[in-house]
């Protein structure tokens, strides 16, 4: 091999010696933030190590050799290189693409967080199951018989928020070490870094499913008893925005995706990040509406009257507390708080989009794909240097 064909490299090489994928690769050719050429009677695109040398910042020509072959030519390893590169929205696009060619990878990834998760297990997969019925019977004992000041069938609104919830926690704290506990298959094989917190994603999806499904036959044992006693004042059936639900479950979907790439990208380098998200999640278990419903932040006596609008939009602004809220206001009746805890008069609750008007609902769609593509665009600006992790 000439010095000439020594100083260029396949599209193929390109991607190993960067760490890149190659339609990434190709992109930069397409963009024209990579010089490339076909010599006459090849089929290959050959590109000037001098053109690679520009992508890097701060640019290391060590990755080469004096021969210009470099040590990752010979062993086929890729080098442990910081590579730090502005993301736009035609490269995420590019990045989305190459992560679509691994779907097949996605699906095997997800099958084998649920075979870890019930590793050894005699039930299995029934454990999923369990644990939301087993939920459902102790909310539903604690509020028909330990409370009784409770409203009728409480225990139902509580559980329309609670399991929401526990996908929404469950699906940020397993994504936290995602990538953590896969480096030895990061830094030996390529593939898209992105499957990892996306198959964790869609393995808690799964779970949520099976736990809509206790809720759904929960709720279905509710209206029958409704129809039954024949009170007009008690539905049969639920609110036609029950058709709303697969958007709302896309919205969360997309929320838990977007902060799951942040959180599991920052954990690789701050092992610390796993520990506080936990803590914030507890703390933010409090300041959305599961155990309470959102008209009663606005109605309170606890919170003075003057800060009470703002406290009240603050809620609002919260994509979760509008996920939650309309949960319950999709799946069940609006009902009447009696005697509640820092109320004066009854107070109408679970009033579905009377309450959350569409703006803010719109608004919280917006803010979930936001999140989702920052946090996208955030991990793919920083997976290539999860090999630097020691």
């Amino acid at each position: 091999m000439d010095a000439e064909s020594r100083d260029l490299l396949t599209v193929e090489q390109a991607a190993n010696y960067l760490q890149l994928s190659q339609s990434s690769i190709r992109s930069y050719i397409r963009q024209g933030k990579l010089k490339a050429f076909r010599i006459a009677g090849k089929r290959k695109v050959l590109i000037p190590r001098d053109e690679l040398l520009k992508l890097l910042e701060p640019a290391r020509s060590d990755i080469f050799d004096d021969d210009g072959t470099g040590d990752a030519a010979k062993t086929g390893t890729p080098p442990p290189l910081t590579v730090v590169l502005f993301v736009n929205f035609r490269n995420l696009l590019s990045e989305a693409r190459e992560a679509w060619r691994y779907r097949e990878l996605l699906n095997n990834l997800v099958d084998r967080e649920l075979q870890v998760r019930y590793k050894n297990s005699v039930l299995g997969v029934i454990w999923s199951l369990a644990n939301p019925i087993v939920r459902a019977l102790i909310l539903v004992v604690v509020f028909k018989y330990l409370v009784p000041t409770a409203p009728e069938n409480y225990s139902a609104y509580v559980l329309a928020a609670f399991f929401p919830w526990t996908y929404f926690l469950t699906g940020i704290l397993d994504a936290g070490e995602s990538v953590s506990r896969q480096m030895p298959l990061v830094k030996k094989v390529y593939f898209p870094r992105e499957l990892l917190p996306l198959a964790t994603t869609i393995a808690n999806l799964r779970h949520f499913f099976l736990s809509l499904g206790v809720l759904g036959l929960y709720l279905i044992v509710l209206y029958t008893v409704s129809a039954l006693d024949g009170d007009p004042k008690t539905p049969s059936l639920p609110p036609p925005t029950i058709f709303l639900l697969p958007v709302l479950v896309l919205m969360q979907t997309l929320l838990i995706g977007g902060i799951a790439f942040y959180i599991s990208a920052m954990n690789v380098f701050f092992e610390d990040v796993k520990f506080l998200t936990a803590v914030v999640l507890d703390l933010l278990f409090y300041g959305v509406p599961i155990i309470y419903f959102l008209e009663q932040v606005h109605a309170t006596k606890a919170i003075p009257q003057a800060v009470r609008p703002i406290v009240w939009q603050l809620f609002l602004l919260n994509p979760m507390t509008v996920i939650l809220t309309s949960y319950r206001s999709f799946l069940l009746p609006p009902i009447t708080l009696e005697n509640a805890p820092g109320l004066a008069t009854p107070l109408a609750v679970n009033q579905g989009f009377n309450t959350i008007h569409w703006p803010y609902f719109c608004f919280a769609f917006v803010v979930c794909v936001f999140v989702f593509v920052s946090g996208y665009a955030y991990f793919n600006s920083r997976k290539w240097r999860f090999v630097e992790r020691q």
